[in-house]
């Protein structure tokens, strides 16, 4: 199932050092790097992109286990980069989205990062939620948190001139073993699907 929550409250604020830019920008890239193509991961883009829009209903969203969540960008402009020969370039910004994501387990010691990547106009990741989340923390406030923390590095940038993030994010919730192969396998092929991506604004079918 995948579902749309609204945002809640802000995180913490703090500076990055350009060393832990590039470390994570450098994980970004080996996380796909080492990775083939699957056709399965192309027949699980139809599920992952007919989203809903409400919560499941009477789920715990602080339990633990696998969460597989996208996160647009306003009115879905590219504003992180480019998808130039199958993968993923950057600019300044993506590499510091880049980055925050890959600073969540500092924030929250009982998350973890599975696959994720950073592509034009969006984000896609796994987060791993573990059983020592002593203030029931939901997956909307960590992904509030991480908002939160993006737009406000990006405003210290001094090159954000619009909002940053689409009002809420999507999510599924992981199931089994089968299906965290699946959308792994959708996270490593997601740059090469670029041109057919409905998040695309100048993709085949949207035009």
């Amino acid at each position: 199932m995948a579902t749309k929550h609204r945002r809640g409250r802000r995180g913490r604020r703090g500076g990055f050092s350009r060393p832990q830019i590039r470390i994570a920008l450098i994980e970004l890239i080996g996380c796909s790097a080492r990775h083939s193509l699957s056709q399965g991961a192309a027949r699980l883009t139809n599920q992952l992109t007919k989203r809903q829009y409400c919560r499941l209903t009477n789920f715990d969203y602080s339990k633990a286990g696998a969460y597989f969540v996208t996160i647009c960008s306003k009115d879905r402009k590219c504003l992180f980069g480019d998808i130039i020969d199958f993968r993923p370039h950057l600019n300044d910004l993506g590499v510091l989205i880049a980055a925050c994501w890959n600073d969540l387990p500092n924030k929250f010691p009982f998350v973890s990062l599975d696959h994720w990547i950073v592509m034009p106009n969006h984000v896609h990741g796994i987060l791993w939620l573990g059983s020592r989340n002593d203030w029931n923390r939901p997956l909307w406030a960590i992904i509030a948190a991480f908002k939160a923390r993006s737009t406000s590095e990006s405003k210290k940038m001094g090159t954000l001139k619009i909002s940053l993030w689409q009002r809420g994010f999507y999510d599924r919730v992981i199931r089994d073993d089968q299906d965290l192969l699946r959308i792994r396998q959708y996270i490593v092929d997601n740059p090469t699907q670029w041109a057919l991506d409905p998040e695309n604004p100048d993709s085949v079918g949207t035009r």
